[in-house]
């Protein structure tokens, strides 16, 4: 490990969406570009023509990494460790999730002091209960590395039944996870799911930080919003990152459009669609199809809290679209399609705001709009009351961090 003197630290930094592939074009040659814009244009004949909501994902996913959620979670845990470990000068090697068995561990151990396994949904596990292989394939690697090892405000991610339920892990899966688990040295995670998941397999402290873009910070300035006197300004956002929201999304959608017609007809609103992924840029285009007027965003990543700022309301699907809208202090709704949604509004106090997107009880979400619309100062205050405990403990797991990274050291020299 480097030593005092040099005081620098080689982070590998194990994330989602690396800054290397992010809003990288895919390469599908003349050919695939050409199949894709005709499918995109009969999606389209669908939608104004059958009034059906058809969605191709395949031929809209266009770019890798354009999740900004993603984004927002790695320079968060970048910038946090470089405040908390300076004056160490950092250095970071990022590695998408899954590449992380393409390596040598030998080689590793020589470039790394410190491995970060940064935020969103590293446990994932699908409807048997098995968790995702990318996982499996990291145990002998993580057995082999000898840096210090940090699990950094990472979640459990699995699609919640028509029920509402979600699958436990099967017998073989929960032995896995404890072993990677047993593994690592500096835990933390952003619910309590996730946390009574990992308690179970760990007799190490486990911090309850929440999830780190609830503290991101990088903040890019975004347009005034053209407002109107006596308008209530709300944000909308649905999920069409995978095959499997975009399958939700077009049986959903007409029930999404039955409630925003609802809202409108309740308040005299403006609704500002906010794109969070690349495939959903077709969306906006879509509600207007329906008679549904909305101002389309694209913001950077460090343009969204700042954007979020600007609402009276937000109504999402996506989890780090309402993270980063409470980060922002904003009153927001979920559409809960995954037990990480739930999880999140649960730490947050704020239940009473999530909704189950298999449900959709368009009574008790208009009644969320009107209470949220109604109390938003109330609301405000309890966001930022509960944003101020969570950072407490935030602040002792990066405390924690500094300590295993000095003791580390000592023991190297």
């Amino acid at each position: 490990m480097s030593t005092n003197q040099n005081r620098k630290l080689r982070i590998g930094l194990y994330v989602a969406v690396p800054s290397g592939i992010e809003n990288q074009r895919l390469r599908r040659g003349g050919y695939g570009a050409l199949k894709s814009a005709i499918a995109r244009a009969r999606d389209r004949a669908y939608w104004y023509a059958l009034r059906q909501p058809k969605v191709s994902f395949y031929h809209w996913n266009t770019l890798l990494g354009s999740n900004k959620g993603d984004a927002a979670i790695r320079e968060t845990i970048k910038r946090s460790l470089q405040h908390t470990l300076a004056p160490w000068e950092l250095t970071f090697d990022e590695l998408e999730w899954g590449t992380l068995s393409t390596q040598s561990p030998e080689e590793l151990n020589r470039r790394w002091d410190m491995l970060v396994i940064g935020g969103s949904g590293y446990i994932a596990s699908n409807e048997k209960g098995e968790l995702a292989k990318r996982m499996l394939d990291d145990l002998p690697i993580l057995r082999d590395l000898t840096c210090l090892k940090i699990l950094y405000g990472i979640g459990w991610n699995s699609l919640l039944t028509a029920d509402g339920e979600v699958q436990p892990l099967s017998v073989q899966a929960d032995k896995a996870l404890g072993e990677i688990l047993g593994t690592l040295d500096v835990l933390s995670v952003r619910d309590r799911a996730s946390e009574a998941l990992v308690r179970s397999h760990t007799r190490d402290e486990v911090y309850l930080t929440g999830d780190p873009a609830l503290f991101y910070s990088a903040e890019e300035a975004y347009p005034p919003l053209l407002r109107v006197a006596g308008k209530v300004q709300i944000g909308l956002n649905f999920a069409v990152h995978g095959p499997n929201s975009a399958r939700r999304f077009e049986a959903q959608f007409d029930r999404h459009c039955d409630l925003l017609r609802d809202i409108g007809r309740k308040f005299p609103v403006t609704f500002h669609y906010v794109q969070h992924s690349h495939t959903e840029r077709f969306i906006p285009g879509l509600l207007r199809a329906r008679g549904i007027p909305v101002v389309a965003h694209d913001p950077a990543p460090g343009q969204l809290v700042p954007l979020y700022r600007q609402f009276d309301l937000h109504i999402c699907e996506m989890m780090h679209s309402s993270i980063l809208a409470i980060n922002a202090g904003t009153p927001t709704i979920s559409l809960a399609y995954d037990i990480k949604n739930i999880g999140f509004f649960e730490l947050m106090g704020l239940e009473q705001f999530c909704h189950p997107v298999w449900k959709h009880d368009r009574g008790a979400i208009l009644q969320s709009v009107t209470d949220a619309v109604q109390n938003a100062p109330q609301i405000r205050q309890a966001i930022e009351k509960r944003k101020t405990e969570l950072r407490l403990v935030y602040e002792g797991f990066l405390n924690e961090i500094r300590s295993a990274a000095s003791r580390s050291l000592n023991s190297a020299n």
